[in-house]
């Protein structure tokens, strides 16, 4: 849900400026983080959750596809669209891997709110 949206705020309100919606819903998902590592019932965890999920969803979709497209048109260099989304996209998930293991050790040393604090604060800077 948070994709489209964002896809429509950007079409529509931004005039196709992309990078104009990244930042702020980067900061907005950092804040619904660090406040999910801190709720205290199921009402305010589903909430947090919701919200930096939508927050999310936005930057990903623009960074993961539109942007690495919009990059190569713009060099005029139509026939590498392929291979820069591919390799945006691969950075993801090689990224998605490697993460695990940091999460699993701030989990089991730390505890949920300071994992979610260092993924908030890593949004927002």
């Amino acid at each position: 849900v948070g994709g489209i949206v964002t896809g429509f705020f950007v079409d529509v309100v931004l005039g196709g400026r992309m990078l104009l919606a990244c930042v702020p819903l980067s900061v907005c998902a950092g804040f619904f983080l660090m406040a999910l590592g801190y709720a205290q019932d199921g009402t305010a965890t589903t909430a947090c959750i919701f919200l930096a999920g939508f927050a999310i969803a936005g930057p990903d979709s623009i960074l993961g596809g539109a942007a690495s497209r919009n990059l190569s048109e713009y060099n005029r260099v139509p026939e590498v669209t392929r291979a820069v989304s591919g390799t945006v996209n691969g950075f993801g998930s090689v990224g998605a891997v490697m993460q695990a293991f940091g999460t699993s050790g701030l989990l089991m040393y730390f505890g949920w709110p300071t994992l979610f604090g260092i993924a908030g604060i890593n949004l927002i800077a």
